[in-house]
């Protein structure tokens, strides 16, 4: 699976890709228009819902893209100027009420690490740690992302 962990500013991700015996590292977040999206579970199938959130597809053609049995398999993460959502195969919404998020299988080591006052990028890390599912390339750090350029988003709260 993986790890894709947001707050309200930023939105990091690990690179592996498992399944099926194969094991390759990608980018899991996407930027479009304004706002900010981390793939989770099964990554190809949950590239169909970024190219309908791109408006490449419809609604109809989601759906016949992602089979039934797949699209529980899907989990993708939003982050934009309203907060933090979850979108799943279906092509659902669901905003949420918390100021940071984890999903995938390294969820919960990320999560804590979050609620200790860790930067995503070091709770993508910790899962890393704990996670065999989500893994750094050697090569980078952590994908991160921000909303808006960190020098904006110190001058919105005052510093």
């Amino acid at each position: 699976m993986t790890t894709v962990v947001a707050n309200l500013e930023c939105m990091a991700a690990d690179h592996r890709v498992t399944g099926e015996s194969i094991l390759c590292h990608t980018t899991k977040i996407y930027r479009i228009g304004d706002n900010l999206y981390g793939l989770c579970g099964d990554v190809m199938m949950a590239l169909y819902v970024i190219e309908w959130l791109q408006g490449k597809r419809d609604k109809e053609s989601l759906h016949k893209a992602i089979g039934i049995e797949q699209r529980s398999h899907i989990t993708v993460m939003e982050l934009s100027q309203q907060g933090l959502a979850l979108i799943d195969g279906w092509g659902m919404r669901m905003p949420l009420l918390d100021k940071y998020f984890a999903i995938g299988s390294g969820a919960a080591a990320a999560y804590t690490d979050l609620r200790r006052g860790s930067s995503p990028q070091d709770a993508i890390r910790a899962a890393c740690f704990v996670d065999e599912a989500s893994g750094i390339h050697p090569d980078f750090p952590p994908q991160v992302e921000y909303l808006l350029p960190p020098e904006l988003t110190k001058k919105r709260r005052g510093k």
